[in-house]
């Protein structure tokens, strides 16, 4: 490393030679080309600016390599002194661990008389292990019938506790569809008061619409008979002899009626006159009526909802209610199957055989469950 550190700053003492003759042939350029521009100023002031605005950013920019140069031979001498220090610590650390290298062959020494004696405790021990992995095999034999057993137990816990978080799913989907009846029941609600307020509202434009037209109907009645009268009085000499019989007619239907009951043909004409109206009510109430039906099938389907989750909570209630008593039998058998002893063998066998035929109806009956939620 030292070795390539001095070669790294000759190598940066080169490069600084370099640039500093570099620079001292720039300088010169420099003032070549300051002579040549005393004569040259007439007709080129523009490219004599530009030159010097490159021989000073040239200049600059030597000037900051040599400095960076000069900085990395400052660091580099730097590294160079920190790397003689750390050989020395290196070679202190190597007479450090000599000494406990010889420190070590004494504990070796040591250690090879304690292992002697070892291997003589070893030769004992092992007769003694020799008898006790006789006693270990029967021993070993007891406890794969009994980890056999534990094993169909544990199964049988872990089960169980399925059973349990199944139970409590089906729990969080029967509060679901409970949320969603609450839904379904105030939807229906706002359904009846949106109907009731619009059939309240058609009853008020009908009886609107009535009053209208029989105010106008008379009003137009009560002048269209005072200008006939006026025009028969007027000009009975003018007028044609196909129009007499007409206005003989109506006038003698409006003294028959006494302006109460307008004849068809005046109320035609009375309709006409205010058709623009009663086209705009027409519309206004064949709008309402197609609300009002798509509220009534909206009503309908929130209802067919209603009493399908209804349905279909009650059955979950039923097979929730089947696994709870499904669940406290299998309680009941594991608390049976821990109450045993370890000598009780043909009965802790007995109350598995229950278990497990206790824990496939449930799984069954966990099953149903979820293709009927589904």
């Amino acid at each position: 490393e030292k070795e390539a550190l001095q070669q790294r700053c000759e190598e940066l003492e080169s490069l600084y030679y370099n640039i500093k003759n570099e620079l001292d042939i720039t300088q010169e350029a420099l003032a070549k080309f300051q002579t040549t521009h005393k004569v040259t100023t007439k007709s080129g002031i523009e490219t004599e600016e530009s030159l010097l605005l490159e021989s000073t950013a040239r200049e600059t920019s030597l000037n900051s390599t040599i400095l960076d140069l000069e900085n990395d031979q400052k660091l580099m001498r730097q590294e160079l002194e920190r790397l003689l220090e750390e050989r020395n610590r290196v070679i202190q650390e190597n007479g450090e661990l000599l000494k406990e290298k010889a420190e070590a062959e004494v504990e070796r020494k040591n250690l090879r008389a304690e292992l002697k004696e070892i291997r003589f405790r070893e030769t004992r021990i092992i007769t003694d292990y020799s008898e006790l992995e006789e006693e270990n095999i029967t021993l070993q034999k007891q406890v794969s019938v009994l980890k056999s057993s534990q094993v169909e137990f544990e199964g049988a816990k872990h089960e169980i506790r399925r059973l349990h978080e199944d139970v409590e799913v089906l729990q969080q989907q029967v509060e679901e569809l409970t949320k969603l009846k609450e839904i379904a029941e105030k939807q229906m609600e706002e359904a009846l008061q949106s109907l009731q307020a619009e059939r309240e509202a058609k009853y008020a434009m009908k009886k609107e619409l009535d009053h209208r037209i029989n105010s106008e109907s008379m009003y137009n009645l009560s002048n269209l008979a005072f200008s006939i009268r006026g025009i028969t009085d007027d000009q009975t000499i003018g007028s044609d002899e196909d129009e007499l019989p007409v206005l003989k007619r109506i006038e003698a239907d409006l003294k028959t009626s006494d302006l109460a009951s307008p004849d068809c043909k005046q109320v035609d004409l009375f309709s006409e006159i205010h058709l623009n109206e009663i086209k705009k009510l027409e519309k206004q109430v064949e709008q309402m009526e197609g609300e009002k039906s798509q509220l009534t099938a909206s009503l309908r389907e929130s209802q067919h909802e209603t009493e399908q989750s209804k349905a279909e909570m009650q059955a979950a209630l039923v097979r929730l209610m089947q696994l709870q008593v499904h669940i406290q039998s299998l309680e009941h058998i594991r608390e049976q199957a821990n109450s045993l002893s370890t000598d009780q063998e043909e009965k802790s066998r007995l109350t598995l055989l229950q278990y497990k035929q206790w824990m496939s109806l449930a799984t069954r009956e966990i099953e149903q469950i979820q293709l009927q939620l589904e």
